[in-house]
Formats: C-alpha cells, structure tokens, sequence
C-alpha cells in the first residue's frame, strides 16, 4: 500500500470547496447537514493507495460546542493539545478544524483521517468509539459528548470511483 498525502495546492482547492459548499447548504439546512457535508468534503481529501483500489483510510469525526466568546480560545487549546495528539500519533494522516459561529455558540467538527481502525487504537484507546476528552475541555466545552463517528474514506484524489 502506498500513502500518499494531500498537496499544498490541493488542500487550498480543497478548503475553498468546503467553504462554497457549507456557504450553500447554510441557506437551506441545519447546521447538523452542514457539519456533514464539510466532513465529506474533507474526508475526500484523505489519502490513501495508489491507483484505485487497495487499504482505505478511515475518518473520524468528532463534534463539540463552545460558548462563542470562548471560541478562539478554545481553537487556541486544541492546536495545543488535540491536534498536536493526533499529528503524534503513528497512522495519523492528517487533522481538521472546522468552526461555525451560531449565535451565542460555536460549533467545532474535529476531523482526523488515519491509516486504520488499529492507528486509532492507539490514539484514542480501545473503545475508538468513545470521545477522547483533554484535562480542560469541561472548562470550554457546554458538554462533553460521549461518542465519536467514523467513516471509511472511499473517494478521494487517485481512488476514482472507490468502487473495490
């Protein structure tokens, strides 16, 4: 299996997509579509084998609120401490923040891509479906959620379709 990361270029391209798609469904959907939409946007930048076919990535999505006046804060923690914890770990293939400011709260989509289910093992515990929380996460989050989701990355640059 080869892996190959996402460009520069590529990213750019990418995250001006993400924000034309969620500027679009934010007009006409709930901010849970929204969160969705981005994350399939970002989950088809993963990475994965060489010439279509072979391992798929797997993306794990997790989503927490803030208060709004705590929002850069809270940005600011976790490139201390989540993304840094993922970006350490053995299969990471890459990290995403996405924010969204909804009146008095804002809404965080942590999305980290991986190598396998084994690689988010090793981060997160055995239990990969269980939120992994930071010391001072109860002092910004308005709630701790207790599970994460995971999604098998199928399409993304040189997969083509993801049929196997």
């Amino acid at each position: 299996m080869s892996v190959r990361r996402f460009s520069v270029a590529g990213s750019v391209i990418l995250g001006m997509a993400v924000l034309i798609t969620v500027a679009i469904i934010d007009r006409i959907s709930p901010p849970t579509v929204i969160f969705d939409a981005a994350f399939l946007c970002f989950a088809a930048a993963a990475v994965v084998s060489g010439r279509g076919g072979g391992a798929r990535a797997v993306a794990r999505a997790w989503h927490g609120a803030v208060p709004a006046a705590k929002a850069d804060a809270y940005l600011e923690y976790l490139a201390r401490t989540g993304v840094p914890g993922c970006q350490a770990t053995p299969g990471n293939l890459g990290v995403y923040v996405l924010r969204r400011v909804e009146q008095d709260r804002a809404h965080f989509l942590f999305i980290s891509l991986w190598r396998s289910r084994e690689a988010i093992e090793a981060f997160a515990g055995a239990d990969i479906e269980r939120a992994r929380y930071y010391p001072e996460d109860k002092n910004f989050l308005l709630e701790l959620e207790p599970h994460v989701t995971h999604y098998e990355v199928l399409v993304g640059p040189g997969l083509g379709t993801g049929a196997a």
